[in-house]
């Protein structure tokens, strides 16, 4: 096969493998979902609505299977920064863990306010896994304030 032609098979099947790989799961079946909630001094981590200083409502972790039978789950949920008066920022971690413990997926979402603010501030969360070691998802809120200090971090878990 000519060099050129080698590439662009090569190429093209790297480009379906990770079209493949990116797709979510949600055409897949749920088996169960959990509730995740938490409400901190200033990061809150709950539902799609806040009021008097904290979400209403809670985020879930949704559990379930492909259509080859391989686990998933999906974080969903909004992080929300509560009205710091100097600004701020607030930083949600979310893990995907295997049974031992160890990250095996995850990211950080951040939404921050710099000056006074009038009302919390919102980044919708949406993330998901498909790596078949997940069997417990940690959801972690803290707040950076306007001068780097950062508040203690405050978790919660479910595991499938």
């Amino acid at each position: 096969m000519h060099r050129a032609a080698r590439w662009l098979t090569t190429s093209a099947a790297a480009v379906v493998a990770v079209a493949l790989s990116s797709m979510t799961p949600a055409d897949a079946a749920v088996i169960d979902t959990d509730p995740l909630y938490l409400n901190t001094a200033n990061a809150d981590f709950g539902g799609a609505n806040h009021s008097l200083g904290a979400p209403v409502g809670s985020g879930t972790v949704a559990w379930g299977t492909n259509s080859t039978s391989n686990p998933w789950a999906r974080v969903s949920g909004n992080l929300w920064l509560d009205e710091p008066v100097f600004g701020g920022c607030a930083v949600a971690r979310i893990l995907f863990l295997d049974a031992a413990g160890n990250r095996v997926d995850g990211d950080i979402t951040q939404v921050c306010r710099y000056g006074p603010s009038f009302g919390p501030t919102t980044a919708m969360i949406n993330e998901s896994s498909r790596d078949t070691r997940v069997v417990k998802v940690r959801v972690c809120v803290e707040f950076v304030d306007a001068w780097g200090g950062i508040s203690p971090r405050t978790c919660i878990a479910r595991i499938r």
